[in-house]
């Protein structure tokens, strides 16, 4: 049982260490929640409450997160096709 709960632990760090070493080696900026806010119309607190969901694409950065705005943009481009869909 705890070698199921430290595997799958060990994947999602993985995968979050692959994204930010791709982040790192395009030299592409992470935006913090107040300048995502100005780029994509939302407000902080539209923000915050969709990180606190987990449905916003976050970067662990220290005891804070970060934002990639290439993967914010697919994610509202996403929302967007499937609000028009319905």
């Amino acid at each position: 049982m705890k070698k199921k709960k430290l595997g799958a632990w060990r994947g999602i760090m993985e995968s979050k260490h692959a994204q930010l070493k791709r982040i790192f080696d395009s030299n592409k900026k992470l935006l913090t929640c107040a300048e995502l806010s100005e780029k994509v119309g939302l407000t902080e607190k539209a923000i915050r409450r969709r990180v606190e969901r987990g449905v916003l694409p976050t970067v662990p950065f220290g005891g804070s997160v970060r934002f990639d705005l290439e993967e914010v943009v697919e994610w509202l481009a996403k929302r967007k096709g499937a609000k028009n869909v319905s």
